[in-house]
């Protein structure tokens, strides 16, 4: 039987703030113990790491200092995050944000790691954003997005990356416990009524 293959996920934030690190805890957590190694690299210590130690899954801390901190700090965390790939043999790179793709990139100079890009924001109207996307659909293996509209801000690019959309899933097992004709009753609406719920940030940039 062959060794699982080792994937790397690479987040520059450490805290369980949002639909893009529960999606990463929960496909983290699905596969430890599978044909795939998963490992996680976060940019700092907080509820992300602690809920994926929680569920077995290999997570170190690497700071990533924003694009706008000094040169030598930029370069200590690729000098960190570049070790840590050769020492776990790292086969697949699945940067879970921006800082991180970029990150992860600066790590794999020069080699053949492949990098996966997810990408979960429009863009936010900088210039220099047009140029950031043509460097991804150049560098990257593949790119993710999480909508049809996010994906939409790579369809201008000269590329070699392919765009994919990947829904972030949702696991129902968590709500299979709620007490729905309580929360009709609080709200006084009909039991034959039906709903639709929205849970999560609505940002217009994503």
């Amino acid at each position: 039987m062959s060794a699982p293959a080792t994937v790397l996920w690479v987040d520059n934030w450490g805290q369980l703030t949002g639909g893009g690190h529960r999606s990463l805890l929960e496909i983290v957590t699905r596969l430890v113990g599978s044909s795939f190694r998963p490992i996680v690299v976060c940019g700092s210590d907080g509820s992300l790491v602690q809920a994926l130690r929680k569920e077995g899954g290999t997570t170190y801390v690497i700071e990533m200092p924003t694009l706008k901190a000094h040169r030598a700090a930029q370069q200590t965390a690729v000098s960190a995050l570049r070790e840590l790939i050769d020492k776990e043999r790292v086969q697949l790179i699945h940067a879970n944000a921006m800082r991180a793709v970029l990150y992860s990139l600066r790590a794999v100079r020069r080699r053949r790691t492949p990098v996966i890009a997810h990408v979960r924001v429009t863009r936010s109207g900088g210039p220099w954003e047009w140029g950031l996307d043509q460097y991804l659909a150049w560098h990257c293996r593949v790119i993710l997005a999480n909508s049809h509209t996010v994906a939409r801000r790579f369809r201008w690019c000269v590329r070699n990356a392919p765009v994919h959309v990947l829904y972030n899933g949702i696991d129902p097992r968590p709500f299979d416990r709620a007490d729905g004709a309580a929360f009709r009753a609080r709200l006084g609406i009909l039991p034959t009524a039906p709903l639709i719920g929205i849970v999560g940030m609505l940002e217009p940039r994503k």
